[in-house]
């Protein structure tokens, strides 16, 4: 008698558990659902309303090998012209230009 007391405790605190975690989940799937749609707007408002013509400079200069300081064993070093860590400027980004357009998406997806 004591053992189905328990069981039927256990079975009634979970019928109070399962409304409200179907409520926790289900808020989480509205806050997505609202993210991710004004994501694709927005994406979608950049895509339609900016010009594809202007353009910005991104990344870092890197110098080509000939204007490069020279280290002591007489090796151009295009990396230590760097200020950064030398595993940092291995994966440094080359200065290039790109439309504002791609630039306000990359900073939508950030």
């Amino acid at each position: 008698a004591l053992n189905a007391k328990k069981a039927e405790t256990g079975q009634s605190s979970m019928n109070i558990l399962s409304p409200l975690s179907q409520l926790a989940h289900s808020l989480r799937q509205a806050y997505v659902e609202d993210q991710r749609s004004h994501i694709l707007n927005r994406g979608r408002s950049i895509l339609l309303n900016t010009d594809y013509h202007n353009t910005v400079r991104v990344g870092t200069f890197v110098p080509d090998d000939g204007d490069c300081p020279v280290d002591s064993s007489g090796k151009n070093t295009p990396l230590a012209s760097l200020d950064q860590d030398r595993m940092t400027a291995l994966f440094a980004f080359h200065q290039c230009s790109v439309s504002t357009t791609v630039q306000q998406i990359i900073d939508l997806c950030r």
